[in-house]
C-alpha cells in the first residue's frame, strides 16, 4: 500500500540484489579478481624479461672476451715464447712450445675448435695462467683481489649512502639557501660524468699529482 500522493513504483524502477550500486558485495569478487591476475602475469613477465637480458649480457660479455682478443696483434703463446727466448737466450723445446700453444691456444687452429676448448675450460672455471705473472692462476690473481674489493665497494657505499642521505636531509628541510645552491649544481655535474672517469681523475690528482694518498696497493 502507499499513499494517495505517492505512486507505486513500477517493476523496472525497483532495485534488484544484482545491481552492484545497491549490493557492493555481489559485484566485488569480480573485480577482486580481475586485478590479482594481470599482477600475476606482470610479475611473470618482469621477471621472465630481466633473466633474458641477464642472459643475453652473460652470452655477449662470453663472446667479447673471445673476439676482442683475437683483433689485437699477436697472440699470448707467441709472446710467452719471446719472453722465454729473451729471458733464457734459448727457445724452447718443440714439446714445451705445444704446451704452451695447448695452455694459452694454438692460433693455426680452427677459431671454432678454439671458442669450444675456451667454453669448456670456462665451465669448468678454469680461467687460464696469467702471461704477466706466468705460471700463477688467474684466479689465484682475483682471489688475491677480491678481498680487497669487496671492502672498497662495501666501505664507499655506506660511506656515500651516510653522506648523501644527510646532505639530502638538510637540503630538503630547507631548499634554497646558500648550501643548496652550492651542494646542488656540484651533485649535478659530477653525476653527468661517467663513474669510471671520474675515478682515474680522482686518482690522478690525488694519488699521482698531489701524492696524497698511494697509488698502489689497499
Amino acid at each position: 500500500m502507499t499513499s494517495p500522493g505517492h505512486p507505486e513504483p513500477t517493476a523496472q524502477e525497483l532495485p534488484t540484489t544484482a545491481d552492484p550500486a545497491v549490493d557492493p558485495s555481489h559485484a566485488q569478487p569480480q573485480t577482486s579478481g580481475r586485478s590479482r591476475r594481470p599482477h600475476r602475469r606482470g610479475g611473470g613477465a618482469f621477471l621472465l624479461k630481466r633473466l633474458g637480458t641477464y642472459l643475453i649480457v652473460a652470452v655477449v660479455s662470453v663472446l667479447l672476451n673471445f673476439i676482442l682478443p683475437r683483433f689485437m696483434p699477436g697472440d699470448p703463446a707467441t709472446q710467452l715464447i719471446k719472453d722465454i727466448v729473451a729471458k733464457t737466450g734459448a727457445p724452447p723445446s718443440g714439446y714445451q712450445m705445444r704446451l704452451i700453444k695447448a695452455r694459452y691456444g694454438d692460433p693455426d687452429r680452427s677459431v671454432l675448435l678454439q671458442f669450444w676448448d675456451y667454453l669448456v675450460q670456462l665451465a669448468h672455471g678454469d680461467l687460464g695462467k696469467s702471461i704477466e705473472y706466468y705460471p700463477v692462476n688467474v684466479t689465484t690473481l682475483i682471489n688475491q683481489a677480491l678481498p680487497w674489493t669487496l671492502y672498497l665497494a662495501i666501505a664507499s657505499t655506506i660511506l656515500g649512502w651516510i653522506v648523501g642521505t644527510w646532505l639530502g636531509v638538510r637540503l630538503g628541510w630547507k631548499p634554497g639557501r646558500k648550501l643548496d645552491s652550492i651542494v646542488t649544481p656540484l651533485s649535478m655535474f659530477f653525476s653527468s660524468i661517467p663513474a669510471f672517469w671520474l675515478g682515474l681523475l680522482i686518482v690522478w690528482y690525488f694519488a699521482y699529482k698531489n701524492g696524497w694518498f698511494p697509488n698502489q696497493g689497499a
